[in-house]
């Protein structure tokens, strides 16, 4: 009876190895199909969000150059350099300046002379000018194209980029430099969370 009992045994283990391994093997493959669909699914929501950063960083260079380009700007613009201690000058550039903030990320607009000095703020009171927003304001004055400022810190802890674009006279002279202010926290921050 005993050898009866011999084969079985052989047989149930055999039997149990092979579901046993069937088993792992069968989890493996399915354990890197998963990793393998997530990964598609990360990259994919990686391209999409790229793709409206990029769609985002042409809005608002488009939005600062408009800006840059009105008329009654540059010409508020072209005045206050002749007349810097005109009172009306003055006021009519910073309503100019109140008028161009359309989106709600927009905090405001600097306005800096061809010397990469502030001349004007929407912001009260004057405006932070922080380093990346000096060297955006002057790649702008030695490229004559608009620049992105890097990400910085506000007094009040929140985080913001400045988009500088040239303010041009009618001969394509470089008469100052404009600088759109945005919120980073309203748009980009939540669209680069995963």
């Amino acid at each position: 009876m005993h050898s009866a009992r011999s084969p079985l045994i052989a047989v149930f283990s055999i039997l149990a190895v092979i579901l046993g391994g069937m088993g792992i093997w069968y989890y493996q493959a399915d354990k890197e199909e998963v990793i393998r669909e997530k990964c598609q699914t990360l990259a994919l929501i990686g391209e999409l969000k790229s793709q409206q950063i990029q769609q985002w960083r042409k809005e608002r260079f488009a939005e600062v150059e408009r800006a840059a380009g009105d008329s009654l700007l540059r010409t508020a613009v072209a005045h206050v350099l002749s007349a810097p201690k005109n009172s009306e000058f003055e006021k009519k550039l910073s309503e100019s300046l109140r008028e161009e903030r359309t989106e709600p990320e927009d905090v405001g607009f600097l306005l800096f002379d061809a010397s990469a000095s502030l001349l004007k703020s929407s912001e009260e009171p004057g405006g932070q000018v922080s380093a990346s927003t000096i060297k955006a304001v002057r790649e702008v004055l030695a490229t004559g194209r608009p620049e992105f400022s890097d990400f910085y810190r506000t007094p009040g802890g929140g985080v913001n980029v400045d988009i500088a674009a040239p303010v041009k006279d009618g001969g394509g002279r470089v008469l100052a430099v404009l600088v759109l202010r945005h919120d980073a926290s309203v748009f980009l921050n939540p669209l680069i969370q995963f």
